[in-house]
């Protein structure tokens, strides 16, 4: 008898474990939907050096600009998630994206940030380009709901 009672709670056990997986999954999946929805479009334009200087100052290298690219890139990684939210849905992320909207014409650099950061986000892109011109972007979002 206490052979089938065993069964029977290691049975209701993996029943409560299963129902407690699918739960947090979909408590996942809708949470990265939601957190996909909660973003900001920046759209960054950066002017071209060109020609020498007004200061004086020696033109900066390309390894230099790299590197000052690289140092901001370096900071978008210092974002994290506190408490449960990084337990249930991971780190936050950002979008980056390089566009050329007319053929010969200017570059154009998008970066997509969760609402909770587009301030420190947009502080740390003017303290390594203190020229570059950042506007917020407004989005359209559509959703398409199958029945």
């Amino acid at each position: 008898m206490s052979f089938i009672l065993l069964v029977v709670l290691f049975a209701v056990l993996i029943i409560v474990a299963i129902a407690a997986l699918v739960l947090v999954g979909g408590l996942k999946t809708r949470g990265q939907v939601q957190r996909a929805l909660n973003m900001t479009l920046f759209l960054i334009r950066v002017p071209r050096e060109s020609g020498p200087p007004a200061g004086g100052g020696a033109q900066k290298s390309e390894k230099e600009l790299i590197s000052i690219g690289e140092q901001m890139l370096s900071g978008f990684s210092n974002m994290h998630s506190k408490g449960w939210n990084r337990f249930l849905y991971g780190e936050p992320y950002l979008a980056l994206e390089i566009a050329v909207h007319y053929i010969g014409e200017e570059t154009h650099f998008y970066v997509a940030v969760p609402k909770s950061s587009e301030d420190v986000i947009e502080k740390q892109i003017f303290s390594y380009y203190p020229t570059a011109d950042v506007s917020r972007r407004r989005t359209t979002i559509f959703l398409i709901r199958r029945a």
